[in-house]
């Protein structure tokens, strides 16, 4: 009784015909039955603000739609609150509970009282669920722009949602909250670069394999009902991080680095050497480190600017009749591609453009170049 609308601009319809539900014990998936009755069909609904109904207005010159409220969805959602309809809600579903506070970070809302109390009491029911279904609502929370700020939702409660305990101590799930944080950031930043680089190349990845990846490698998945669901990819990248992680108080030095990321690129396909190399990124604090992997991850999948150290050589020869030593063309090889990595240049033509710049501003200065 639900269907999907995929429209040409890529937005979904769900649509549903009118049904009553009821849930045979605490947990269970619902008993679905036709309805003549809407009223019974919105009754149903997890939260208020998801039982207003725009009426279709047939015969009205002026008006295509009103509101139908019966249960004081539009005053919730004008004051933004999240409130259930009845209190055995979560003890039905208790996966209602990670929707809630996934709208709540999303639409940045704020919870019922009452309905805060529910979600705290009923937290024991998520163990009834069966993993399959834990598993599911932490994929959409994945694909949340704020998913961290979601499970921090869950430490606030004092409980672990993905290993489904109680929490006596936040110590451990702080430090993820703050490591997820700074992963959120990289992803973000990861997505623009190939939305600037889309026409040069098309990489995909699936932003839930990379997080949970990360989970995997930081120990923190201990349940072991999800070793059947989780991919067989992702614990073969597991284990090579694990090494990486586990390599305490050592620095990763860029030659090793670079040497790691090429033979692992002939080895894994793209998506999996992107989602190595966005780790590797987050985990240093270097900033010297983060410039040569961003630099290997260009190496390894856009086509490089054609400019090395001949070609430099070549434009100040011809554009100053300078000729420059190995010291000043070594350093306007690492100035360009800096620039380049930050998308600051983006063509040979700019790249030759900031080459000349720079020596005309030396020469200018009356800077010896040849230093």
């Amino acid at each position: 009784m639900t269907a999907k609308i995929v429209l040409k601009n890529g937005i979904i319809l769900d649509l549903i015909t009118a049904r009553s539900e009821y849930y045979p014990h605490p947990t269970s998936l619902p008993i679905i039955k036709n309805t003549n009755s809407i009223t019974e069909d919105l009754i149903r609904r997890d939260i208020t603000i998801n039982s207003i109904l725009l009426k279709r207005k047939i015969h009205h010159p002026d008006i295509m739609f009103e509101i139908v409220d019966q249960f004081g969805g539009y005053k919730d959602l004008v004051n933004r609150v999240i409130r259930v309809f009845h209190k055995n809600s979560f003890v039905d579903d208790p996966t209602r509970i990670y929707r809630l506070l996934k709208y709540k970070v999303r639409l940045n809302l704020n919870i019922d009282p009452l309905t805060h109390e529910l979600i705290k009491n009923s937290l024991k029911y998520i163990n009834l669920l069966s993993i399959n279904r834990i598993f599911n609502e932490l994929k959409r929370i994945n694909q949340e722009k704020k998913f961290d700020k979601i499970l921090e939702e869950f430490a606030n409660l004092k409980f672990d949602p993905i290993n489904l305990l109680e929490l006596e101590s936040r110590q451990s799930m702080d430090h993820l909250i703050k490591d997820l944080k700074i992963l959120r950031k990289s992803i973000t930043s990861f997505e623009k670069f190939f939305n600037n680089q889309k026409n040069k190349r098309n990489i995909n990845y699936d932003k839930n394999k990379v997080i949970f990846s990360f989970l995997i490698a930081k120990n923190f998945i201990v349940n072991t009902k999800y070793n059947h669901i989780l991919s067989q990819n992702i614990h073969k990248l597991s284990e090579i991080w694990k090494v990486i992680f586990n390599e305490e108080n050592k620095q990763i030095k860029p030659k090793y680095l670079k040497r790691l990321s090429i033979e692992l690129y002939y080895k894994h396909n793209e998506a999996d050497i992107f989602i190595l190399l966005i780790f590797l990124l987050f985990k240093t604090k270097s900033l010297h480190l983060k410039f040569t992997l961003k630099k290997v991850f260009k190496k390894l999948f856009i086509n490089q600017l054609k400019i090395n150290p001949p070609f430099i050589k070549s434009i100040a020869k011809y554009y100053f009749n300078k000729d420059l030593k190995l010291g000043k063309i070594k350093e306007l090889t690492k100035t360009i591609d800096k620039m380049y990595i930050l998308n600051k240049i983006k063509t040979v033509n700019q790249g030759i453009r900031f080459i000349k710049k720079i020596i005309k501003r030396e020469l200018n200065n009356n800077i010896e170049i040849n230093k």
